[in-house]
């Protein structure tokens, strides 16, 4: 979540009574007796795209990131419910026809594969913690979406050939578990050391294909299926690990997270994919000057910074692609409420141009505001 964003992605051991963190179901358990948090964040995102063949594309876009509730039911049990994004896809490649029997037959044909959507997920999750230094956690998870992959066949003017619009849509439903626990340490007078673990489970995950196929032929369209159901497929999603360690004394916060995951096995339509195994790993720090000062603001501010390095499923030939990036970004108190407005920024790589593929250079801005406010309790003045 925002916080989490301005740190480098680390989430695992985090646990804020003020702040949701959605990542680890644990968590929820958090937060003070009659009170709830409302948390929401917008994304505004810029991809610069370069490739040796195909030269730099620029991709901006803006979106809402997530919209979460959490509040607790009882004295040992937190509940948290929201909206967030599960997954993104987006690429834009054109090429040309290189044989030269088709050029002085047809003329210069020009294939264009696009493809953007992606996969979002709705939530509610309980935690219980049946001591101050322990607690478990599970997310119940409805994942839902579609990813759009279409490719466009472009002839020249010619009496004989016509262009051929071909959109496959994968219409994406699934359910997913999540289990967490934090285990916290008092090792030192007010110094915390926090241990955390998550494991992702997606039991049920299938896939519709629906086509949707145009010729153009002299200016003229003829639809050949329209939303046509193809097939429906099962998907094997893998199980997801992760470990963190987090230390937090009243002015800094920093730790460090692991996560692995085994794509080997994983199959798309029935298609084995070329994955293998990703691991990603997570460091961030947040550093506050004085948190219960009284005179200067600029004091109980949040000052946050973080690295990530994330190596993807993607196998091309044998050739593993990798992902990193620094992240910063401030957390700003409202008077002494618990709310907090948060901003995070993150810069980052992915890919390379080696090898006939992309790189992309990416820069992300994220604005959100934890809410935090008391229920159930009648005001004695107004």
């Amino acid at each position: 979540y925002s916080k989490s964003h301005a740190m480098g992605g680390i989430s695992y051991g985090l646990r804020d009574k003020n702040t949701i963190n959605g990542v680890n179901p644990a968590s929820f358990s958090s937060q003070d007796s009659l009170s709830f948090i409302l948390d929401i964040a917008f994304r505004a995102r810029y991809v610069h795209s370069q490739s040796l063949q195909d030269g730099e594309h620029t991709d901006p876009a803006a979106s809402v990131h997530h919209v979460a509730l959490q509040f607790p039911v009882w004295n040992y049990f937190g509940v948290a419910l929201g909206f967030q994004p599960f997954s993104q896809m987006g690429y834009n490649v054109t090429n040309f026809e290189n044989d030269a029997n088709l050029l002085s037959k047809i003329g210069n044909v020009r294939y264009h594969h696009h493809g953007n959507g992606g996969l979002s997920e709705a939530f509610i999750g309980v935690a219980f913690a049946p001591t101050r230094k322990f607690s478990l956690g599970v997310n119940a998870r409805y994942v839902f979406g579609s990813l759009n992959y279409a490719q466009d066949l472009y002839v020249p003017n010619h009496s004989l050939y016509a262009d051929l619009r071909s959109d496959t849509r994968l219409v994406v439903r699934g359910l997913a578990l999540t289990g967490g626990l934090q285990w916290e340490v008092d090792w030192k007078e007010s110094n915390k050391f926090r241990f955390g673990a998550v494991v992702e489970w997606m039991p049920f995950l299938q896939a519709e294909r629906r086509l949707e196929v145009k010729q153009v032929y002299l200016g003229s369209s003829y639809i050949v299926a329209n939303n046509f159901l193809a097939s429906t497929h099962r998907i094997s999603y893998p199980l997801k690990y992760g470990i963190g360690l987090l230390n937090e004394t009243p002015r800094f916060t920093y730790g460090v997270d692991f996560t692995m995951q085994d794509w080997s096995k994983f199959s798309l339509l029935s298609s084995p994919q070329q994955y293998g195994a990703s691991y990603s790993l997570n460091a961030g720090l947040q550093w506050v000057p004085n948190p219960t000062d009284l005179r200067y603001y600029l004091k109980r501010v949040q000052y946050r910074l973080g690295f990530y390095y994330s190596q993807l499923p993607l196998r091309y030939p044998n050739y593993a692609l990798s992902e990193m990036g620094i992240t910063l970004g401030f957390g700003f108190p409202y008077r002494y409420t618990g709310s907090i407005l948060h901003t995070a920024f993150r810069i980052g790589t992915r890919g390379t141009t080696s090898q006939g593929l992309v790189r992309e250079l990416l820069a992300e801005f994220v604005l959100g505001i934890s809410f935090n406010d008391i229920w159930f309790m009648k005001r004695k003045f107004q």
